[in-house]
């Protein structure tokens, strides 16, 4: 027993001993990699290209390296989506100016006319910058297709996809998907070509060259394939796409609208904006072109026919004037914005709201959601579709329900998004009534319907 014991010890004492080595070694490798040189690549326009086999990505370590653009992998098939291609387009579009694209896997044993709904369909509300590729290779497909038959699987996705979206399909293949495929076959449509074994010589220009795969970097839990795009940023620029797409000038500098990410059940709108403001008495029209995004804010009282400030519910700042509103127990929480800074806030409210219209700036009162990443009690129980005010990695956004729910589902679905700050807006048809300029500067209405008691909205300008 005691000969046991003192074995058990030995034991125990090495287990600690190589544990304590195990985390010193991996605090000097972190420590390494922290304060390594960015990453010098062999082709200057040089990009990567990801998918759900990447895992995360910490894209702006990325851009440090002096990566220059980014596509990753949507759909596959008709009806297969990558996983984690909403992470990842949501992070890079919040994390870094890079141009992205996206790239749908073709299978040769399914409908490609089907195949391009679906690629369109996940990809439409979202932002991109590059041509959408149709990715074509043997590899993972099955091969009781004949040559001819994966050529007409291709053409019907090319010509569908091109009808519906109204932009070019860019091809990317191997060189022996070239062979079989491509070549004196698709002439209109460019191409991205793998080659691992040097620079190809195909006989015809090309837009990317994929030269390396499985390249391994601290910013990407997994393997990435590397790219070089054959020309100057610029000419990059002039090749990314307008239809639903970032608009860019010759700097790659975004003239963007508004994002939106569609997870945890939520529509998330993260207006680009440069002022906020609460306009109070007349809901801000389309032919405002400043104005990016436009939605109820504060509650209301007694419907009247004519506005009155202090028919708002709470003190409130709009245009940098301090208004007086009626007292609403309801009201928990305020969000202030002023010196281009904004802030949600439980405690202090009047004095916020003071030096905002002080600094010229604005704020509202309503009933406080999550704050500092905590819950607060919940105060409605009924189905319906809910909307808040957010903020999420520093970034202002406005959170819908995508179906009606319970209250205390969508208060889950903000917390699971990590929203750091919630404030309630309103709920439903009507009272959610709201309107934003699309990236095509499109006024598009979400919940269209109005009622005369929505007499304030916080807006989301340009300028």
């Amino acid at each position: 027993m005691r000969k046991s014991s003192r074995h058990a010890a030995i034991c125990l004492s090495l287990t600690v001993f190589l544990f304590l080595c195990a985390g010193v070694g991996f605090l000097i490798y972190k420590h390494l990699h922290r304060n390594a040189a960015p990453v010098v690549f062999e082709h200057p326009m040089t990009g990567i290209d990801i998918s759900s086999y990447t895992g995360a990505v910490d894209f702006k370590r990325a851009s440090q390296d002096s990566i220059r653009f980014v596509y990753m992998r949507a759909t596959m098939g008709v009806d297969g989506i990558d996983t984690l291609m909403p992470r990842h387009h949501r992070e890079v579009m919040l994390q870094t100016d890079l141009p992205v694209g996206f790239y749908h896997f073709l299978r040769f044993n399914e409908d490609g006319s089907r195949q391009a709904d679906h690629f369109y369909e996940v990809i439409r509300s979202k932002s991109y910058d590059l041509m959408p590729v149709v990715d074509v290779e043997d590899w993972s497909n099955p091969s009781d297709k004949s040559t001819q038959q994966r050529i007409q699987v291709i053409e019907d996705f090319i010509r569908r996809f091109e009808a519906i979206s109204k932009n070019k399909v860019m091809i990317y293949t191997n060189l022996d998907g070239y062979r079989k495929y491509i070549q004196n076959k698709f002439p209109k449509n460019p191409l991205w070509i793998c080659s691992l074994n040097g620079q190809p010589n195909i006989g015809q220009p090309y837009l990317f060259w994929q030269y390396q795969h499985n390249a391994r970097f601290p910013w990407a839990k997994g393997d990435v394939d590397l790219n070089t795009f054959h020309g100057t940023e610029q000419m990059l620029a002039f090749l990314t796409v307008m239809v639903q797409s970032r608009n860019t000038d010759t700097a790659l500098r975004r003239t963007i609208n508004i994002l939106c990410d569609t997870a945890n059940g939520l529509n998330v709108f993260y207006p680009q904006y440069e002022s906020i403001d609460l306009v109070c008495g007349m809901m801000p029209t389309a032919e405002d072109s400043d104005v990016i995004f436009c939605a109820e804010a504060a509650f209301t009282g007694e419907e009247l026919r004519v506005f009155r400030h202090q028919n708002i519910a709470g003190d409130h700042v709009s245009g940098g004037t301090f208004y007086k509103g009626y007292e609403c127990d309801k009201n928990t929480g305020c969000f202030v914005w002023y010196d281009h800074q904004p802030q949600f806030l439980t405690t202090h409210i009047n004095n916020a709201l003071q030096l905002a219209a002080r600094r010229g700036g604005m704020g509202f009162c309503q009933v406080c959601i999550i704050h500092k990443g905590k819950t607060r009690p919940l105060w409605r129980k009924n189905d319906n579709y809910y909307r808040a005010l957010c903020l999420k990695d520093g970034k202002v956004c406005i959170a819908d329900s995508q179906e009606k729910i319970p209250y205390a589902q969508f208060v889950k679905q903000l917390t699971d998004y990590g929203m750091q700050e919630a404030l309630y807006m309103d709920m439903g048809p009507g009272w959610n009534h709201s309107w934003y300029r699309d990236n095509h500067n499109h006024v598009q209405e979400l919940f269209p319907h109005t009622h005369n008691f929505t007499t304030n909205w916080i807006v989301f300008r340009k300028g």
